[in-house]
């Protein structure tokens, strides 16, 4: 039957079937780490209709932003301000920068080491957004990363935040979560912008088989030995949220979520996006076989050999997106992310 492009796709990861024989196909290797959150949108990779609709991600804000960008990034955050910090929290949501921070200075200035942790941990969330916002990457870093510290020894932490007016301490404690899993998912905001950079290689070549094979064995080869790793270490960092101790915030979790979905959902994308032989195309039977193969046996055996080999990363995109829709009823919390979650799953039933 020949080798059809499927082979060539996953020859370096697996053998193929002889000239005569069908094509073995190899499953993509995936990450070992399972993540049960996300969203996204969808879009179809072929018209084929042998081949199941491929996710395409409907991931807000440019993938090739060097850092999360702003509206995207804020409106994941609705928890309502203490008092002490009412009056910043309505100048960052006019995006009103400088005076946001003018307004927030005599907080850090007379903090104390007695400080309270749910405060204080807000306060440095909010200094990390007006850096954010005023794009300075190294200050937002430094904000953030002090709020994540003051997690590093999740009892004590908690138990410093409890302390206190027994009938508030749950709301304090849900304060400091939101601060801690807002800094989280800023982190993971730039592991998941190093993978959305690594873009899909497009093909502009003569669609010659030579031509094809040339391509999918370096620049394809190449992208997926790249793309991988690069969503696993965001996922991983994403997951850092979903596991935030006592309890991960719902907001925040749906956010993550969505996040991880959507880059699953965008690979299988691409990957099912990868081209094939332009005498494929042609009607009637082939010269390969005995007797000979047609041309359109040979085009659906590719497109579903290219499900078959993205079915895993297939399955992750859509346990993460039914997780989302699942825990956004249960919260009855409704965001763009839980939004992109039930659009996904309608567009894949």
């Amino acid at each position: 039957m020949g080798k059809y492009l499927t082979c060539v796709l996953l020859v370096s990861l697996a053998g193929c079937g002889g000239e005569t024989g069908p094509v073995a196909v190899a499953p993509v290797p995936t990450a070992t780490t399972v993540v049960v959150v996300g969203s996204a949108s969808v879009a179809t990779a072929s018209a084929t209709p042998s081949v199941l609709p491929a996710a395409k991600a409907d991931t807000p804000g440019p993938p090739t932003s060097k850092a999360p960008e702003l509206p995207d990034f804020l409106q994941a955050r609705r928890a309502a301000a203490p008092p002490e910090l009412a009056a910043t929290r309505r100048l960052i949501d006019r995006q009103d920068w400088a005076a946001a921070q003018q307004e927030l200075a005599p907080f850090f200035k007379k903090q104390t080491k007695n400080q309270q942790l749910h405060l204080l941990m807000h306060a440095q969330a909010m200094q990390g957004q007006i850096a954010l916002g005023q794009r300075d990457a190294k200050a937002t870093d430094t904000w953030y990363g002090r709020v994540v510290a003051h997690w590093d020894d999740p009892s004590k932490a908690r138990k410093r935040v409890m302390s206190g007016d027994p009938a508030t301490a749950q709301q304090r404690l849900g304060l400091a979560l939101e601060s801690m899993g807002e800094a989280l998912f800023y982190f993971a905001e730039k592991k998941r912008l190093v993978a959305d950079a690594i873009a899909f290689p497009v093909y502009r070549g003569d669609g010659s088989k030579k031509d094809v094979d040339q391509h999918v064995r370096t620049k394809i080869k190449t992208w997926m030995q790249s793309k991988q790793p690069a969503i696993n270490a965001a996922e991983n960092a994403y997951l850092a949220v979903v596991k935030l101790k006592p309890v991960a915030p719902p907001r925040w979790w749906l956010a993550s979520g969505s996040r991880v979905g959507a880059m699953w959902a965008e690979y299988v994308y691409d990957f099912r996006s990868a081209p094939y032989p332009k005498q494929w195309d042609q009607p009637g039977p082939s010269h390969l076989g005995n007797p000979p193969i047609m041309w359109s046996e040979i085009r659906d055996n590719f497109f579903d050999s290219m499900v078959k080999a993205s079915e895993v990363q297939m399955r992750k995109a859509r346990r993460a997106y039914q997780m989302c829709a699942q825990y956004s009823l249960k919260f009855k919390l409704s965001n763009s992310f839980s939004k992109s979650c039930d659009r996904w799953l309608a567009a894949n039933p």
